[in-house]
């Protein structure tokens, strides 16, 4: 999402690890170097790419993980919107 605008950027399918991977990748990399944070909840996945995988592809970033739940309630917000948008794209 982009915080400024609103405007949703992408909505993965699902959140597993080989998912992630792929979408992290196909990210060119002057957008990627433009990357200044990358914030995760706790989800398993998240907490399962290596760092140096995500300093690799983003290495200006700072990754945060949340787990005071502030990103829970981020999430959980958008639900309703992540699946109204993954019901369009089929």
């Amino acid at each position: 999402m982009d915080f400024r605008s609103s405007q949703v950027l992408d909505i993965l399918p699902n959140r597993n690890k080989d998912t992630l991977t792929s979408y992290f990748n196909s990210i060119s990399k002057d957008e990627r170097d433009a990357v200044k944070y990358i914030v995760s909840d706790m989800y398993n996945a998240y907490l399962n790419l290596p760092r140096s995988f995500l300093k690799t592809l983003y290495p200006s970033s700072i990754h945060f993980t949340s787990s005071n739940g502030s990103i829970i309630k981020l999430t959980y917000t958008s639900i309703p919107l992540r699946k109204k948008y993954q019901k369009e794209k089929r």
